[in-house]
């Protein structure tokens, strides 16, 4: 007989405090102070990688700090290239941070994702791992943003389930 056994991925494997997440954003915002968005084109691929790392970190801790892991992974950037509506063919770069399959499962093979536009370094948008998000040219969304209007995100594990064969014998 063969069945399907859930596990148990409820809980935050990685969850941070308060401090901690204060902690981060100061580190992030450290970062990016010492860019200017105007200088963005025109810095080196280490620096640029730099800058757009400590922005999504700021975005993934600001509205979704539940998706953000400081083990496992470093997170990687990678430049794309709109190809419809109004940014048609601008560039952005997709910030990616990644969590460990071993200690949880969500939805997508991502913890968060943030695409920051390259040439002024202003969000675009901002994905978890559940697949949720926010786009930052989406109205309804920047009028939350601006009235302070918003939750973060939370915590949201797919459940995994593992097949168990009750006649085999181990």
């Amino acid at each position: 007989m063969i069945y399907a056994q859930e596990k148990d991925y409820k809980k935050n494997p990685q969850e941070l405090t308060r401090q901690q997440i204060d902690s981060l954003l100061s580190e992030a915002n450290r970062v990016m102070s010492g860019y200017s968005s105007g200088e963005l084109t025109g810095l080196s691929a280490a620096a640029k990688d730099s800058f757009f790392i400590a922005r999504a970190k700021d975005l993934v801790l600001t509205y979704g700090p539940v998706y953000y892991r400081v083990k496992y992974r470093k997170p990687t950037v990678e430049y794309k290239i709109e190809e419809e509506g109004k940014d048609a063919r601008r560039t952005y770069a997709k910030v990616t941070f990644y969590y460990d399959p071993k200690e949880e499962q969500l939805n997508w093979n991502y913890s968060a994702y943030a695409n920051i536009w390259a040439d002024n370094g202003e969000p675009a948008k901002v994905m978890f791992g559940h697949g949720l998000g926010m786009s930052f040219d989406d109205e309804s969304d920047a009028e939350k943003r601006q009235k302070g209007d918003f939750t973060p995100y939370q915590y949201d594990a797919t459940p995994e389930f593992q097949l168990i064969d009750k006649n085999k014998k181990e």
